[in-house]
C-alpha cells in the first residue's frame, strides 16, 4: 500500500529526514494488524471446509461399507453437521425394508469406532425395490467392489425361502437379513402372509439354509398378517394342491438332500424352485438351478445316484439350469472361496 501512495503521489519522502521504525509502525500498523487478522480468518476457514470435506467422505465411506452387506440397500444422500467435538449426521436411505433402531445403532457405533468425533447418526428409509421379468434384482451400478460373502449368502437364503412361500398360498417374503448373534448365524425373515407360519413350517426351511462360516444357521420367521380386500368381500389366495404327508416329507428331504450336494458340487449354484411327480414306478423330481454354468448330464447322474442312496430309491433327477454367472476382476465366483471375498 506504501509502494503505491509513493508512486501516485499521495505521500512524499524527506530526502533528509529518514522514517524512524516508530513512524513506520505508527503509520502501517493498522494496516498490517488487519492483513493478519484477514489471513488468520481465512486460514481458519478453509482449515474448517478441508476437515468438513474429510469428515463427510470418511462418513459416507462408512456407511457404503456397512450398507453394502443389506441386498437391496443404497445410500442416496447424506447431510451433516458439527456441533463441537460431535456430529448430527442425516442420511436417506433407499431400502425394501426399513431400518430398525437397531441397525442405526450399529452403525452409529461403527461411526464412532473409526472417527474422531461423536456422530449422532439418523435414518431415513425410503421404500425401494428393482425388479426385473425373473423377479427382484439388487442395482449396485456405483459401487465397483464385488459382492461380499455376507451378502451372496443372503441372496442365496432369499432365494431358498421364495421357493417355500411359492407353496403357501398369498404368503410373500418382505425381507430377509443375516445377523451375528452369540449363539451364532441367524436370519430374519418378514413375511407377508393371511396366516401366521408355524414353528413346524420355519424348520422346514432352516434345515435348507447352507452353511454360514461353517456353521449351520437359525432362521426367525415375523409374520406380517396381510389379507386383500375389496368393497364387498376378502380376496382370497388361489389354493394350490395339498400334498399327502407322505409326499410332503419325500418332497422336504429330497430337497434338502438336492440343495446340500448342490452347494458341495458348485458353491454359488442356487436351488431356485422343486417339484416332486409321483409316478407308479418312479419318483420325478424336478429342479430349477440358477448357476455361472449349466450342470452337466454327468453331474445330474451324480446327485440322482446320492438322492437314490440315501433317500429313496426310485428317484429321478431332472434339472433345469439358467445361467446367472457373477464374475469379479480374479474370476468367476464360483472359483474364489468365500473368505477371498472382501
Amino acid at each position: 500500500a506504501s509502494t503505491v501512495f509513493l508512486l501516485t503521489g499521495v505521500a512524499t519522502v524527506n530526502a533528509t529526514r529518514r522514517a524512524t521504525p516508530r513512524q513506520l509502525i505508527r503509520r502501517f500498523g493498522p494496516s498490517l494488524l488487519a492483513l493478519v487478522v484477514v489471513g488468520w480468518f481465512l486460514t481458519r476457514t478453509l482449515l474448517g471446509l478441508l476437515a468438513d470435506h474429510q469428515l463427510r467422505d470418511a462418513i459416507e465411506r462408512e456407511l457404503h461399507t456397512a450398507l453394502a452387506n443389506t441386498p437391496g440397500t443404497k445410500l442416496e444422500s447424506l447431510s451433516i453437521e458439527r456441533r463441537g467435538l460431535g456430529a448430527d449426521v442425516s442420511a436417506v436411505v433407499l431400502t425394501p425394508q426399513p431400518l430398525e433402531a437397531e441397525q442405526v445403532a450399529d452403525l452409529q457405533r461403527q461411526l464412532a469406532g473409526r472417527l474422531r468425533v461423536t456422530p449422532r447418526l439418523v435414518v431415513r428409509s425410503l421404500s425401494s425395490a428393482d425388479f426385473d421379468a425373473d423377479g427382484p434384482v439388487f442395482s449396485r451400478d456405483d459401487d465397483p467392489t464385488p459382492p461380499s460373502a455376507e451378502s451372496l449368502a443372503v441372496a442365496q437364503a432369499r432365494e431358498l425361502l421364495l421357493a417355500h412361500l411359492a407353496e403357501l398360498p398369498g404368503a410373500e417374503l418382505a425381507d430377509v437379513r443375516l445377523e451375528r448373534a452369540p449363539a451364532g448365524p441367524r436370519y430374519m425373515a418378514q413375511v407377508r402372509t393371511p396366516e401366521a407360519i408355524s414353528p413346524t413350517q420355519v424348520a422346514e426351511m432352516q434345515e435348507t439354509l447352507p452353511l454360514v462360516d461353517g456353521e449351520p444357521p437359525q432362521l426367525v420367521v415375523r409374520s406380517s398378517l396381510s389379507r386383500v380386500a375389496t368393497a364387498e368381500q376378502y380376496i382370497e389366495p388361489t389354493p394350490r394342491r395339498t400334498r399327502p404327508p407322505e409326499e410332503a416329507a419325500l418332497l422336504r428331504r429330497l430337497r434338502t438332500g438336492l440343495a446340500n450336494q448342490l452347494s458341495l458340487l458348485l458353491p454359488t449354484a442356487r436351488l431356485v424352485t422343486v417339484d416332486l411327480e409321483m409316478q407308479p414306478t418312479a419318483v420325478v423330481l424336478r429342479g430349477e438351478v440358477r448357476a455361472p454354468r449349466t450342470i452337466t448330464p454327468a453331474e445330474v447322474a451324480g446327485l440322482q445316484a446320492t438322492l437314490r442312496q440315501y433317500v429313496d430309491p426310485r428317484v429321478v433327477v431332472v434339472i433345469a439350469s439358467e445361467l446367472h454367472p457373477v464374475a469379479a476382476a480374479e474370476g468367476y465366483l464360483d472359483s474364489i472361496p468365500p473368505a477371498a471375498l472382501p
